[in-house]
């Protein structure tokens, strides 16, 4: 508790040196709302660290169900088969979670703090109506 205290004046004190005005207290309240967004991204990147964690215990569990069945013979026929499938859907899935949260994680977070859009609006190459008659045969 005492330490993010600390901290926070800290940054406060660091920013109005800076600014070297009672100004920079703006900054620093800035710089501490700044702090929030650094820990989302922490529990963002711990996410996807989840994400594997996740896809190599269901592959552990796929294994052991595997090894439980009774004698060569189940496990070299039912075994390999369910094997092959079971770790080819954990496989997918893993690469599809990975991806879908590597691009939230890029387009949402990481782009926020850097890219600012420009350009020109968009224009569709057709113009939408405004009223639209429907038709309807009796």
């Amino acid at each position: 508790k005492w330490v993010s205290i600390f901290n926070a004046v800290g940054i406060l004190i660091v920013s109005i040196i800076q600014t070297k005005s009672l100004s920079g207290i703006g900054a620093g309240l800035f710089n501490l709302y700044n702090i929030s967004s650094y820990i989302g991204d922490l529990v963002s990147f711990t996410r996807l660290m989840a994400l594997g964690l996740s896809g190599a215990s269901i592959a552990s569990a796929f294994n052991l169900i595997v090894g439980l069945f009774p004698g060569i013979l189940a496990k070299l026929t039912i075994g390999l088969v369910l094997f092959i499938l079971l770790h080819a859907i954990n496989i997918f899935l893993s690469l599809l979670s990975g991806y879908v949260h590597g691009a939230r994680l890029i387009f949402v977070e990481f782009f926020g703090k850097f890219y600012e859009g420009g350009g020109k609006p968009f224009q569709p190459l057709k113009a939408s109506e405004k009223y639209i008659k429907v038709i309807t045969k009796n």
